[in-house]
């Protein structure tokens, strides 16, 4: 599957009545998908107005977060393009940013674009990400959110 696709079954399965069979399943399969077309899929779902924003938000990043696909972008760049739409409370993109690219990249990335002249909701935003990446013991957290989805995509 290339990307398109997999975020259209991603779309299609969060709307299913079996919604989480139908994710579980999903998982299954993306476990054996070209790695770049996965992370590609999940980081754009960031973008999207999908009618249920945060639902399609929390399952992408717990799907990056869970089978954590390698990341060769530019993340000032890629925080740019995905802060406006991110659901401040989908910790799950942060944490799978600062895991591929490591939390203190991370951070820097976030400080340095709000470095820049931004509205005051987009400042909040980057501001969140260093929040969720320094206010808590990343060890713990890590496996916080490991056991978290490993039990909800039964991955």
């Amino acid at each position: 599957m290339d990307a398109d696709e997999i975020k259209a079954e991603l779309y299609a399965s969060l709307d299913r009545p079996n919604g989480w069979q139908a994710i579980q399943h999903l998982v299954r399969r993306l476990r054996n998908c070209d790695s770049d077309a996965l992370r590609d899929a999940m980081l754009s779902v960031f973008e999207d107005d999908h009618t249920n924003r945060f639902a399609a938000q929390e399952v992408a990043g717990g799907i990056l977060w869970l089978l954590k696909p390698p990341y060769d972008g530019d993340i000032g760049s890629d925080l740019g393009r995905l802060i406006p739409k991110w659901d401040v409370s989908v910790e799950e993109l942060p944490w799978y940013l600062a895991e591929v690219e490591g939390i203190e990249a991370t951070q820097n990335a976030a400080k340095n674009r709000l470095c820049e002249d931004l509205p005051d909701e987009l400042k909040k935003r980057y501001e969140t990400v260093v929040w969720w990446l320094s206010h808590r013991d990343p060890p713990a957290f890590r496996q916080e959110l490991d056991n978290r989805w490993r039990g909800r995509l039964k991955g």
